[in-house]
């Protein structure tokens, strides 16, 4: 999911479950990408950086994304709270301050990121420009791979979902663009079919 903060642009991971909320950053050796921790509603939060092994911001905002707070966060730390909290950011370096204006659009992330842990499950495929299948899977770690090798020379997307609700990756995995309940929505090249179309940050 990308999260725009002014002219920055943060390819996060969500975490939107009690179970993804209580990972974390927890036993990463490097950073990896950030994290967007969303909550059901708002309320008062408390972090902690057990198991954290590098220092990471904190953004804490309100539920019209406003920033609450921005905290430099120490391995190890911890009873960091913020009040009225509904999404934290957590990410390196970046360079957030209170004021920025913050942009994502929640719902169509949190949809695609359900479509993308069924696809665990199977029908992965990987199509060419004219949607014709080119190969099938049963994870997007394999379509990933397939999508190095001479036999995807004319591969265009990995595609998951079905006719009214989709989403397509480029080709290193990250999300491109998806369909939810028959609207359109783009993370990458704006693409225009006469449909509603909403262009993603």
């Amino acid at each position: 999911m990308k999260v725009s903060i002014n002219d920055k642009v943060f390819n996060c991971e969500i975490a939107d479950t009690e179970e993804s909320r209580a990972q974390g950053l927890q036993f990463r050796d490097e950073p990896g990408p950030p994290i967007l921790f969303i909550f059901d509603s708002p309320e008062d939060v408390s972090f902690h950086m057990h198991n954290v092994r590098f220092p990471t911001d904190m953004i804490f905002l309100d539920e019209n994304k406003n920033i609450l707070k921005v905290y430099e966060a120490s391995p190890e730390e911890e009873n960091i709270e913020c009040s009225n909290v509904k999404y934290v950011l957590e990410a390196q370096d970046s360079g957030v301050k209170l004021g920025d204006s913050v942009m994502f659009n929640e719902k169509v992330a949190k949809i695609a990121s359900e479509i993308l842990k069924e696809a665990q499950k199977g029908s992965v495929i990987v199509v060419d420009d004219n949607g014709k299948t080119l190969a099938a899977f049963d994870k997007i770690s394999d379509a990933k791979k397939f999508m190095k090798t001479p036999d995807a020379k004319n591969a265009d997307t990995i595609a998951i979902g079905s006719k009214s609700t989709w989403v397509n990756l480029e080709p290193d995995g990250k999300l491109f663009d998806c369909r939810i309940d028959g609207k359109y929505y783009s993370w990458g090249v704006w693409i225009s079919k006469g449909e509603h179309h909403e262009k993603l940050s």
